[in-house]
């Protein structure tokens, strides 16, 4: 059993350390020099510049993966507080860097807290790590992962499209302009995609509630999610794997994922079910 909850525990970090940190990281951003423990300090304390507390997470989480480097307990209340940081992409590195140490009830109870987190990413990022902790509550968030994404209208107004059918959009840009009678709402992209699909007419009046842009799966999230459900994933999630192999727009990279993925909740699935029917003595 022991043997077993390791294997799965280094399986997960290496899930999270080799994706996603490149993935979210601002672009042209490099954070390889090494910080003294008074420079990680101050990095993790300056909340005039995110891209510096960036570095020092990223640093924490390489010291936590040293496995014989006690010296990152001493900024993990700090990790947690940066949890609530205004700054995207800071929340998207904590919640990463909380995955580093399974061990750890307050990263895991944080880590719970951020599923609840007004940005996507941030809540895909949670619910990666909790895979780590054999903590299955960030589930839905993983199987949403798998699907289209749907940007509904904060509230009533006039649709004006800032994109086209097909367009190629990245996280943070322009979707749609929404003309209230006092305000002007402009969506923005929550993730690195394409445009599926403009359900409303260009000009249309719009209630609350209402569909205004599809956006196709992220590839790059679509295999993240993969390979945690091939850890943690069930009945529910094996329908959405089965989908994803009969979907002819996933390159062969994700089919083979998928492959794998399906494999593996197949053999614990069927596992569990001979425990469960196993008599007991």
């Amino acid at each position: 059993m022991l043997k077993r909850f390791i294997y799965f525990v280094l399986a997960v970090l290496t899930l999270g350390a080799c994706v996603m940190i490149p993935y979210y990281t601002w672009h042209s951003t490099w954070f390889g020099r090494p910080l003294s423990d008074i420079e990680l300090t101050e990095y993790l304390q300056n909340q005039d510049n995110p891209r510096r507390i960036q570095h020092a997470l990223t640093q924490v989480a390489e010291r936590i993966e040293e496995r014989g480097d006690s010296s990152a307990l001493q900024w993990y209340e700090e990790v947690i507080r940066l949890s609530q940081h205004p700054v995207l992409q800071v929340r998207v590195t904590v919640a990463w860097v909380m995955g580093q140490d399974s061990m750890n009830k307050s990263f895991h109870q944080a880590l719970l807290g951020m599923l609840e987190d007004d940005a996507l990413l941030v809540r895909r990022n949670a619910a990666l790590s909790l895979v780590a902790f054999a903590d299955t509550t960030g589930l839905k968030e993983l199987r949403t992962m798998l699907l289209p994404y749907t940007i509904v209208a904060p509230v009533d107004g006039g649709v004006t499209y800032l994109v086209s059918d097909g367009d190629e959009v990245r996280v943070g840009n322009p979707l749609v302009r929404l003309s209230s009678e006092d305000s002007i709402h402009e969506l923005r992209s929550p993730l690195s995609s394409s445009i599926q699909s403009l359900p409303i007419s260009h000009d249309s009046a719009v209630k609350a509630g209402m569909a205004l842009v599809t956006l196709s799966p992220d590839t790059k999230h679509v295999w993240e999610s993969l390979r945690a459900m091939a850890l943690i994933g069930g009945t529910e999630e094996l329908k959405l794997v089965s989908a994803i192999l009969e979907n002819p727009i996933f390159d062969a990279e994700i089919q083979s994922q998928a492959i794998l993925t399906r494999e593996a909740i197949t053999k614990r699935l069927r596992k569990e079910e001979k425990e469960t029917a196993a008599p007991r003595i």
